[in-house]
């Protein structure tokens, strides 16, 4: 778990420290801000080419990550996969202030993108290999809280980075301190790690990353109780078999649904949230560093939702559905609220990353609820393609020249984003709990079915909620 907290945290910085950098300098430097005189005599300042750059990274994303979801099951060692992907996407940001031009940018990006769709997918498979599927809601959380306690650490650490004045400017310092950390780091990931218990990692250390022949055994013993492992029957024909089941099932659906939903709101989050700071007058060091609670509430919100998760059964649709509510209430308050009174927006920007532990939640249902050899990798794609789509278009729903209206349109999707999530969470509870009591009455007829099967065919596999 800990160098996944840090390698999962890294990555979010490293995507989200475009945001820190807007006000750092780089939208200046590489002409990511035109500023144009309207119609009233009026100076208009247009972030297009800003919102295109925090775009692309996650269209580079959504064509890499089903990809990258299959080849995570299917590589000797997922390790040794997931360090080079690390250590490459550590080089490319480290070699951003090299950079003099927008479009070059843009490029970039979508080629990070691409680097780092293999992560998410690639800690869900070494989740569902290590640990039972009533722990997947807590373990993912654990992990993906990093995004949380790197934004109120990173806010700090880059407002420090941000007020350095120096021959080096500071968009350019935060790039190269994000991307020395990133590789250094990819790198104790591929030294320290074991792809299993079974294997050694290639530096060892007595009592951390070895396991004796009982605690093997134990852990093989432990996992046995599940019954989410790979089939018998595992064939280029039953894989193919899985593909166009994916295309039955309606929980796909489902899940793609609410993921975009949910993280339409991440564009306000990690991309304008310090413009919006700025407007507000603060300097942009300053806007970096009253993003930092942000993080705690996300953190704070996982850890939550997830331990209720661990102690009360079937809770996760539920806690999906509560974890929406503070987003909306969030966006309320900066919408309707008076600018005048600072404590009430801060409130609000800070609710707003409560998103994440919704997101946790659909990623813990999407692992305990799908079953197969291929089938649970597409299900991780299907969900990180849509999280990328929807972070694709988010950025897209803050409009500069809506000042004066307090950026309605960007609060006005969020709230009705999270009621979207709300409801087809809702929806996939009343799928699969008409799926069991179908699979309860194809038992109690006697007709015991393919227990080797994917989740859909087998009719002693019960979803949970």
């Amino acid at each position: 778990m800990p160098p996944m907290i840090l390698l999962f945290g890294l990555a979010y910085a490293d995507k989200a420290v475009l945001g820190s950098a807007a006000v750092a300098g780089i939208l200046e430097a590489l002409q990511l801000s035109v500023t144009t005189i309207n119609s009233n005599g009026k100076q208009v300042t247009d972030l297009t080419r800003y919102s295109t750059a925090t775009a692309l990274f996650y269209a580079g994303y959504a064509v890499s990550v089903l990809p990258a979801a299959l080849v995570a099951t299917r590589v000797p060692n997922i390790i040794h996969f997931l360090s080079a992907m690390i250590i490459l996407w550590g080089v490319v940001t480290i070699l951003t202030p090299t950079i003099h031009h927008w479009q070059v940018l843009c490029a970039q990006r979508f080629f990070l993108g691409m680097i780092e769709a293999t992560v998410s997918p690639g800690f869900v498979v070494i989740t569902r290999a290590w640990y039972k599927r009533r722990e997947h809601a807590s373990r993912l959380g654990i992990w993906y809280s990093s995004t949380g306690l790197f934004s109120i650490f990173a806010g700090v650490f880059n407002y420090a980075i941000a007020s350095i004045r120096g021959s080096i400017a500071p968009w350019k310092l935060l790039y190269l301190v994000a991307g020395a950390f990133t590789i250094v780091f990819g790198l104790l990931f591929l030294l320290l790690v074991p792809k299993d218990p079974s294997s050694p990692p290639i530096f060892c250390i007595r009592a951390y990353n070895i396991f004796t022949p009982r605690q093997r055994i134990e852990f093989q013993n432990r996992l046995g109780e599940d019954d989410l492992g790979l089939l018998s029957n595992s064939s280029a024909d039953s894989n193919w078999t899985e593909v166009k089941e994916c295309f039955l099932d309606m929980k796909m659906y489902m899940f793609a649904l609410i993921a975009f939903s949910i993280y339409l709101t991440n564009g306000a989050v990690t991309a304008f949230g310090t413009q919006i700071l700025r407007n507000l007058h603060y300097t942009g060091a300053q806007a970096i560093a009253l993003q930092a609670p942000g993080g705690f509430t996300t953190a704070l919100s996982i850890y939550i939702t997830g331990y209720i998760s661990l102690k009360v059964p079937n809770s996760r649709i539920i806690l999906l559905c509560l974890s929406c509510l503070p987003v909306m209430a969030g966006a309320l308050m900066i919408w309707l609220g008076n600018w005048k009174d600072r404590g009430v927006i801060f409130a609000g920007l800070w609710m707003l990353p409560i998103f994440g532990a919704s997101f946790v939640q659909l990623l813990s249902l999407a692992t305990a609820n799908v079953k197969g050899n291929i089938k649970p990798s597409i299900a991780a794609g299907i969900i990180f393609v849509a999280y990328s789509l929807s972070n694709v278009s988010a950025p897209y729903t803050f409009k500069g020249s809506e000042l004066a209206q307090k950026y309605r349109t960007t609060w006005q999707v969020i709230i009705g984003a999270m009621c979207a999530s709300i409801f087809f969470s809702v929806l996939l509870g009343l799928n699969m709990a008409y799926a069991n009591k179908r699979k309860a009455q194809v038992e109690a007829d006697g007709d015991g079915g393919v227990v080797n099967a994917t989740d859909m065919k087998d009719p002693t596999f019960r979803y949970v909620f």
